[in-house]
């Protein structure tokens, strides 16, 4: 048997235990099963999230809304999650990610639906609000299970798959809802958002519910103390940097779609295409990055990734064709992507064991609570001076920051995990 994929094949003990930083830590039979239902509960938060600019138009003109308010309906919902970041760790750290991820898909779902039945501004950006919320449980606890369910040696590549749910999302949402709202209406759109969701519920209650660590961390807690040494200068530089990821990805698929339908007089379907393209290339480039960082180092991934951030959002500036704009696109999905494996998995063996989700929280909360504000500027900008060359050149700007925390990432040293087979009959 392989080290670190042994399994013990009685029946009554489909586990193996091994020894991480003199704390056993057990690992399910079934890792794959794990790894694709936490992978899908991703997909649905990225489709839930990332609906709304596909949306946009029409619900602004029903609701009559303004710029300002469209990108509030984004930033909402970036708000509530990054606030629920750290709850989120906390529980999952004292229950288990995996109840966590079920019970906030629930809430995620019911919330897309709700939204569908918004008849004003203030009852849709309540469900935007609730929307946010429960996907903000999603992360944190999925990284829990996550980086307690796999060997440290495997989490760069698990964490690799796990990050293509973004992309696939955007994927999924940029090829379906078009098509729906032409054949009828923005409220169907949302629909599909939920009902997908619900279908994520299932199996994640299904698989998710019972996988809880077999030593949970209930009586641990998380003292004062232990968050004081979460707060690192490891962290805060993965932090700039997811913040970066986030503030492009983000401002660009929420205001790039009504920049090149109006710009380049196409419809919403083939801008539905190019997001697509954005999708695949997220996809791929989350794999690329948890495949080099082991050959290359991390830090070298990142201050790729950074850098292709800080120039993608003003290369759309200069777009002038429908094949222009899919290449920005595919280019904005790499830079946005890229960064995922090497930067997630520094931050999930920052922390012992019992307390990897709330280090995950509160990453995920300040890079959020950055990157949330990025949709509202664009906005801004645009009922202030009508320009989208500013708007898109403010994000440039913004993702500057994460270059800078790539050029410290690369000097931290990764936290050292040793893992020993320890045998049970």
């Amino acid at each position: 048997m392989t080290r670190g994929h042994a399994l013990c094949t009685k029946r009554r003990n489909p586990h193996v235990y091994f020894i991480v930083n003199g704390e056993e830590a057990m690992y399910p039979r079934s890792l794959g099963l794990i790894l694709a239902s936490a992978t899908l509960a991703f997909v649905a938060l990225s489709l839930d999230f990332v609906s709304y600019p596909i949306l946009a138009d029409a619900v602004t003109s029903e609701l009559a809304l303004t710029y300002t308010q469209s990108g509030l309906m984004v930033s909402i919902f970036a708000i509530f999650y990054a606030l629920m970041q750290v709850p989120s760790g906390v529980l999952s750290d004292r229950f288990g990610g995996g109840r966590v991820v079920a019970l906030g898909t629930l809430v995620m779902a019911l919330s897309s639906l709700g939204f569908g039945l918004s008849s004003s501004f203030g009852t849709a950006l309540f469900s935007r609000l609730m929307m946010g919320a429960g996907a903000g449980f999603i992360l944190p606890a999925s990284t829990k299970l996550l980086s307690s369910s796999f060997p440290a040696r495997d989490v760069d590549g698990a964490m690799g798959v796990f990050g293509t749910g973004w992309g696939t999302g955007f994927i999924v949402s940029s090829a379906a809802i078009p098509w729906i709202i032409g054949a009828s209406n923005w409220r169907n759109g949302a629909f599909f958002t939920g009902i997908f969701t619900l279908a994520v519920v299932v199996l994640c209650w299904a698989v998710l519910w019972r996988s809880k660590m077999e030593k949970p961390t209930e009586k641990t807690g998380l003292r004062a103390n232990s968050f004081k040494k979460l707060l690192s200068k490891k962290l805060f530089y993965s932090t700039s940097i997811n913040f970066a990821g986030l503030a492009v990805v983000v401002g660009i698929t929420t205001w790039a779609p009504l920049y090149l339908t109006r710009t380049l007089n196409i419809s919403l379907v083939e801008v539905g295409l190019m997001t697509v393209a954005l999708g695949f290339m997220m996809i791929i480039s989350s794999f690329v990055g948890g495949f080099l960082t082991p050959k290359i180092g991390g830090g070298k991934v990142v201050i790729v990734s950074m850098a292709m951030c800080v120039v993608f959002p003003t290369v759309l500036v200069f777009t002038s064709s429908a094949w222009m704009g899919l290449l920005a696109m595919a280019g904005v999905g790499w830079a946005g992507n890229f960064y995922v494996a090497p930067v997630f998995a520094r931050v999930s063996l920052s922390a012992s064991r019992k307390h990897s989700g709330t280090a995950f929280g509160v990453f995920n909360m300040g890079s959020f609570i950055g990157s949330s504000i990025t949709p509202i500027i664009v906005g801004y900008v645009l009922d202030t001076v009508a320009r989208y060359d500013i708007g898109f050149m403010t994000i440039s700007a913004i993702a500057v920051v994460g270059l800078v925390g790539s050029l410290f990432f690369g000097q931290q040293k990764p936290a050292k995990e040793h893992s020993t087979l320890k045998s049970q009959g």
